[in-house]
């Protein structure tokens, strides 16, 4: 029917504010981020909605909750909050940009190809951070993703869709080591043991 929920609303045509307000964070593939302004100011601008920003002074704190103060620590982004955004490497702006979805505070967050352009070392560091969030913080992560060892490293369940049709659900070990998922990535058809016998 092309209903989208989310704790029993229905969110498909709603702005992404009052998505926000159910509890949804989300980040694309690509990292948005505020390329003009530091790593602070970003952070700041995140957390508008629960500290609204006053007209007559300024913090000289950051005010983060727990999960996006891990990010920024477990990044290195601590040491770069006087730092324009535009000037950090591609794998610390992703790191910034996940920090700033996770200072909404939201109780699911959904990640796009979180390990794309990432180096070998990035991703392994997020994967370290996300695992942290899943088991620390209880957040519930969805995330699309093709690199499957990424996936391996981090994911209690997996989904295989397959030209738009659920293919596999399964644990780890079920999905990734089935011959349905061999033949889906590589495209050659692997015989079952039925064929093989």
């Amino acid at each position: 029917t092309g209903e989208v929920a989310i704790a029993g609303h229905d969110i498909a045509r709603l702005p992404p504010d009052r998505v926000v307000r159910f509890g949804l964070g989300r980040k694309f593939q690509t990292a948005s981020v505020f390329e003009t302004l530091t790593v602070a100011e970003c952070l700041r601008v995140a957390r508008t909605h629960a500290d609204p920003p006053s007209l007559t002074s300024r913090s000289a704190t950051l005010a983060l909750p727990p999960a996006a103060m891990s990010v920024v620590e477990r990044s290195g982004l601590s040491e770069r909050l006087d730092e324009e955004a535009r000037n950090l490497s591609h794998g610390l702006k992703q790191a910034l940009e996940l920090a700033m979805v996770l200072s909404l505070e939201p109780d699911v967050l959904l990640l796009d190809e979180p390990t794309a352009g990432l180096t070998r070392a990035e991703r392994q560091g997020f994967a370290e951070i996300l695992t942290a969030l899943a088991r620390r913080d209880r957040l519930c992560i969805l995330l699309v993703e093709h690199d499957l060892d990424f996936v391996r490293e981090i994911s209690s369940r997996i989904i295989v869709l397959h030209q738009g049709r659920l293919a596999l659900d399964g644990s780890v070990d079920e999905v990734v080591n089935s011959d349905l998922v061999r033949e889906i990535y590589t495209g050659q058809h692997v015989p079952h043991a039925e064929e093989r016998a």
